[in-house]
């Protein structure tokens, strides 16, 4: 399970976002089907005018509901605390702070996907031609933001990259882009493995 690292205000109960839930619930339960999410694992947004929605923490996804997603429409970083603010009635993922910083680096990204695919993360990623956070920093940090921004300014147009120890990330103008990407990579370093095996 998943701890959240970051105090949350909600401003509301109802997020805004419920045109791109069903975008959002596609990309999840695609993820699960093509054996991208084991269990509760991996989180998911969608760019929203406001902000992003995001699924709630300790969701599978996929079995997620329409009420299973918030929308995050700030983030502050003070000396002491982390605050996430929300319109909706659940916890936003631990990793909410890791899809805002996407947001505000990328704008041309709409959706993205935070998985743990056993297959890539079992293939040197120098094979799969990705790049990849340099050090290993504990999930919803900001010391993890910040690897992970660092990797950006690397790599301007990633799509997708390995967080070290910790999953992949895929990103599109879509969330069905995102998953398209994903399940590209997966399927090279299915090539991979089985080519490992010959």
């Amino acid at each position: 399970m998943s701890v959240v690292k970051f105090r949350t205000i909600f401003r509301g109960s109802n997020p805004r976002g419920t045109p791109y839930v069903e975008e959002a619930i596609f990309s999840c339960r695609e993820a699960k089907r093509r054996g991208l999410a084991p269990g509760t694992s991996g989180n998911v947004s969608v760019r929203t005018p406001r902000g992003f929605l995001i699924s709630v923490a300790n969701t599978a996804l996929g079995t997620i509901k329409r009420n299973e997603f918030v929308e995050v429409v700030g983030l502050e970083r003070t000396p002491l605390e982390l605050v996430v603010y929300v319109y909706g009635k659940q916890e936003p993922s631990s990793e909410t702070p890791l899809h805002w910083a996407i947001y505000q680096a990328r704008p041309d990204v709409g959706a993205i996907l935070h998985l743990h695919d056993d297959f890539v993360r079992s293939v040197p990623a120098y094979f799969l031609d990705i790049p990849f956070t340099w050090t290993q920093q504990q999930s919803g940090t900001w010391a993890l933001v910040q690897e992970v921004l660092f990797l950006l300014r690397q790599h301007p147009n990633a799509q997708y990259f390995i967080l070290q120890g910790h999953g992949v990330v895929s990103t599109g103008k879509t969330a069905e882009a995102a998953i398209k990407q994903a399940v590209k990579i997966h399927r090279k370093a299915n090539r991979y493995k089985r080519q490992e095996k010959k």
